[in-house]
């Protein structure tokens, strides 16, 4: 869908069979030829093979922001939102549920979504509730903030900024790679809040590339209450935790260090409190217990918050 393009859809499936049909039939100023004789498109059915956002199957449209498109009680497999320089927001995006967000002239009403709701989004902040099977491109100065959201890929491009997460997972693959003319000559940008990852060790490209990602560690008293207050340490900085017991830290990661196992002395008034082992991919906060809230902060226990 170009820019100043229109399209209404009501009740577009797939499923169907076409004697014949033409793209400007249904986009008047599409600028390429699309012409389907006696041909079926497959229904976007949900068997083991074709598992979400992995094959291409049913309609996929790319919407550009200045197009003008109205899609009433349609199913669709993909639904590609091209975002620059705007800070929407956007609720409920979950494949297989119907779903009826807005932005600027692109309206859905009632509309399913099978597969992924991907999104390029350069030099915006974009905030996603509630939503899943997202698919992400950040580029630019961007902030991409999930929360309680799924992302089942993220390949940034030219990156230099934030994804900030909160109850936020991200599984199946993905990307961070720089140093590549015409795909991404460069990706340095920060990972911070919380973050759960799931079959993605193994499935993340790394090349010449950092992420400074952000861990969160909390200090629980020996009745489970939040320690706040006491200054601790890690990696040769100082830092003191906040009114609920908590403090973060940061690790920098590139590709040969990604996979690597870090140690991290986490110490309190000098003493060692605890050595967490973490890498790009440790997908729990950690909770550390003290002996006592007044003692020198020897741990009973280091223990993960799923």
């Amino acid at each position: 869908m170009p820019a100043g393009a229109h399209l209404i859809a009501s009740g577009l499936h797939s499923g169907v069979y076409f004697e014949k049909w033409d793209v400007h039939e249904l986009i008047p100023e599409a600028s390429y030829e699309v012409v389907v004789e006696r041909t079926t498109f497959l229904k976007d059915e949900p068997k083991r093979e074709f598992r979400h956002g992995l094959y291409e199957r049913g309609w996929f449209f790319f919407l550009d922001p200045d197009s003008h498109v109205r899609f009433l009680d349609c199913e669709l497999a993909k639904v590609f939102l091209k975002i620059r320089n705007e800070t929407p927001e956007f609720h409920d995006l979950k494949v297989r549920d119907p779903s009826s967000p807005r932005y600027r002239g692109i309206v859905f009403k009632e509309v399913v979504v099978m597969r992924q709701w991907p999104f390029a989004i350069h030099t915006s902040w974009v905030t996603i509730h509630d939503s899943n099977y997202l698919f992400l491109q950040p580029s630019g100065y961007s902030t991409v903030q999930l929360v309680r959201s799924h992302t089942v890929g993220s390949i940034p491009r030219n990156f230099f900024w934030t994804m900030a997460f909160e109850d936020a997972t991200w599984t199946e693959a993905g990307e961070i790679i720089g140093g590549v003319p015409y795909h991404s000559e460069a990706n340095r940008f920060i990972i911070r809040g919380s973050l759960w990852t799931e079959a993605l060790r193994g499935n993340l490209e790394w090349k010449d590339a950092w992420v400074r990602r952000e861990f969160e560690l909390f200090v629980l008293d020996e009745r489970g209450g939040r320690y706040a207050g006491p200054r601790l340490g890690s990696r040769g900085r100082s830092y003191r935790t906040d009114s609920r017991g908590r403090m973060a830290f940061w690790i920098t990661f590139h590709e040969a260090n990604y996979e690597e196992p870090t140690e991290v002395e986490i110490y309190l008034r000098g003493e060692p409190l605890a050595r967490p082992i973490l890498d790009f991919f440790s997908t729990r906060l950690i909770e550390l217990r003290t002996a006592s809230a007044g003692s020198s902060g020897a741990a009973n226990s280091v223990n993960t918050l799923p």
